[in-house]
């Protein structure tokens, strides 16, 4: 078992293996939550972001599309469920962006399965390739995306987040995530604490010769930065 006591965090709390374990996952194409007798799943239904929302007796299967803007493909979503049963789904759209390219769109639901609010655009910066979203969610029901930019980091692939309020209407500017932008930094990973803090993981060419390694860095819940980011088992 790894066990990282980073300054990051003013408590010295203990990042374990189990918040590792999330960090290190690729971003997710199917999550599943369980809350006051409900599931919800992310579905890929004709390369459409798409939510099913199954729920008891009560109420009947039935699929729910998240996307408003269907030109084009929709897919790699990732969603989160807060403790109500609420959820906020993210995914990669193409040609939504002004220059045609990809970018990172998100949307609430209640836990009904009704849509709370308009289809958000999350990435601020159009240019390039914004892909790959992974998402977690606060107590307080605000939403920490992140996803990789092409070119954002002036070298070739970077990782990007944002950290909306609970409506996804305000939010911080761009943060980027990784500090060394040699090579190409992908697959992103997030999990959040009761604090709304953040931890962020990322693959990276590694500073100790292998060829990938883990990375991860820590955020505040203003979105400032707790700590340099570091290598996992480095």
């Amino acid at each position: 078992m790894l066990r990282y006591t980073r300054s990051a965090f003013a408590t010295r709390r203990v990042v374990t293996t189990l918040a590792l374990a999330l960090a290190v996952a690729c971003a997710p194409l199917l999550a599943n939550g369980r809350e006051g007798g409900g599931e919800v799943t992310v579905l890929a239904d004709g390369a459409k972001a798409e939510a099913s929302a199954l729920f008891g007796a009560a109420y009947a299967r039935r699929d729910v599309r998240a996307n408003t803007y269907t030109s084009s493909t929709q897919d790699s979503a990732a969603l989160a469920l807060d403790a109500a049963g609420r959820v906020v789904l993210a995914w990669q759209s193409k040609r939504q962006e002004v220059d045609g390219s990809l970018g990172i769109y998100a949307q609430r639901f209640d836990a009904r399965g009704e849509r709370l609010g308009a289809e958000v655009h999350v990435n601020l910066t159009a240019r390039g390739m914004q892909s790959r979203p992974v998402i977690a969610l606060a107590s307080d029901g605000a939403a920490w995306i992140a996803w990789e930019s092409f070119g954002q980091d002036g070298e070739q692939g970077g990782i990007v987040a944002r950290r909306l309020d609970s409506g996804l209407a305000r939010g911080t500017n761009e943060l980027l995530v990784n500090e060394a932008r040699a090579g190409h930094q992908s697959e992103p990973s997030i999990a959040c604490d009761s604090a709304g803090r953040a931890l962020i993981a990322w693959t990276s060419p590694s500073a100790q010769g292998r060829s990938r390694s883990v990375f991860a860095r820590c955020f505040a819940a203003d979105g400032s930065p707790l700590d340099a980011a570091f290598e996992v088992g480095g």
